[in-house]
């Protein structure tokens, strides 16, 4: 695409915030074992979608989201992006593995075990059976990480990762493998490269976050070489490449529609319209990810609606006449808070849905380059999701949200 048919998303804002920084993610505290004085950070089990910036951060949202669109914008353009963007997978077995800087040893634990009582690492073949069972995926990694390790990792350096198979997980259908980790399946040709690969292999992983010392980053394309390949590992790499013929101008027009939709919109709001949202940030939040849920597009009315059954399914809850008289005093506030501003309300979630449309386009036509098909109980859907890792320490995914929804449908008509 030409310069001059490049279209700035800057100008979506009334005034520069390029000073200002946000932080979508929180900053993830140190965690310390059971075991051992070993330490590594808390892991990050949510990422926020790249839409709800406005309600999280309101004007300083839109600066973000502008950003992010404009650069995911550019990639599909054949421009250089400033992000980092990753493939999300998504896997019922989260762990991290590395060198301990303590005994200079392999070590492996689940990701999310600094949250159980009975945390262990384990740097030996008997800690991990021991730990997690002689067939555990768990057991099956611990045997056979170790031998795609980049020959100068440093004790105290780790990986965050995804198991995605082990041999024992992968079916052939057809001509297709397929491996479910979690909900979804993933299929790919089985004379492909990530087939073939995957069929040869003992253990699938997604190696996607480095830690060492204070420092975590996404693993970058210099890291990601470093590690040896092993017809053993199947290691699936999530950055994503994308082509640029699978943005097309059909694609770039819908993309537009909606960006000026919401360029034009955002204009006529008030400059305190966005200060109503970030006041019942909380509800939204819940409200919007119902009502994609079920396939509706969210409006202040619903939402009004929405707080007054979750006062009603909380007053129920409650056991003491004091709880109560509480909860009705919070509830009439909030409830006079969202009459008086539903004009705001409304518009910020006219422009959160354009915001969120213009973001599928561009989701869609970067999705087209990941190599697995997926699936949900047999129905076709979307990934699971793009993270894309800004400059500025910030952390979004593009989803489509309401695909799921529409998935939904598929499977009831399917049932018929």
């Amino acid at each position: 695409m030409t310069k001059n048919m490049y279209h700035s998303f800057k100008n979506f804002l009334t005034e520069s915030k390029k000073d200002k920084k946000v932080k979508t993610p929180k900053e993830e505290k140190e965690q310390t074992t059971s075991n051992s004085s070993f330490q590594h950070k808390k892991p990050e089990k949510y990422l926020s979608h790249l839409e709800d910036a406005i309600i999280d951060h309101g004007h300083e949202g839109v600066n973000l989201i502008a950003n992010y669109l404009d650069d995911a914008h550019n990639l599909l353009t054949g421009h250089k992006a400033k992000s980092e963007y990753q493939v999300k997978y998504d896997s019922k077995c989260s762990i991290i593995f590395g060198i301990s800087p303590e005994t200079n040893q392999f070590f492996i634990a689940a990701k999310s075990a600094p949250h159980e009582k009975d945390f262990k690492v384990s740097h030996s073949k008997d800690d991990v059976q021991k730990n997690h069972g002689k067939d555990s995926n768990m057991t099956v990694a611990f045997y056979n990480l170790p031998k795609i390790l980049p020959k100068d990792i440093k004790p105290g350096e780790y990986y965050s990762a995804d198991i995605m198979h082990t041999s024992k997980d992968l079916k052939t259908k057809g001509k297709h493998v397929n491996f479910t980790p979690n909900a979804i399946t993933y299929s790919a040709p089985s004379d492909s490269a990530e087939g073939a690969t995957a069929k040869k292999s003992k253990i699938g992983i997604v190696i996607h976050t480095k830690h060492e010392g204070e420092d975590s980053q996404p693993v970058d394309k210099k890291t990601r070489k470093k590690f040896i390949n092993h017809p053993d590992v199947h290691n699936i790499d999530p950055t994503l490449e994308v082509d640029p013929k699978n943005y097309t101008p059909d694609n770039m027009k819908e993309y537009f529609k909606h960006k000026d939709a919401a360029s034009k919109l955002y204009k006529s709001m008030n400059p305190e319209s966005l200060n109503a949202t970030k006041e019942h940030a909380q509800d939204l939040h819940k409200y919007i990810h119902n009502e994609h849920k079920e396939g509706n597009e969210p409006s202040s009315e619903a939402f009004i609606e929405h707080i007054g059954n979750s006062f009603k399914d909380s007053l129920e809850s409650s056991k003491t006449d004091k709880n109560k008289k509480e909860k009705t005093s919070k509830h009439t506030g909030k409830l006079d808070s969202t009459h008086n501003n539903s004009e705001d309300l409304d518009k910020t979630l006219k422009l959160h849905n354009h915001l969120m449309q213009a973001k599928n386009v561009l989701f869609h036509a970067m999705a087209k380059s990941i190599p697995w098909i997926h699936s949900l109980d047999g129905i076709p859907v979307s990934p699971e999701g793009i993270v894309a890792f800004g400059t500025d320490g910030s952390a979004v995914k593009f989803v489509d949200r309401t695909a799921y929804s529409k998935s939904a449908d598929k499977k009831k008509d399917k049932g018929k």
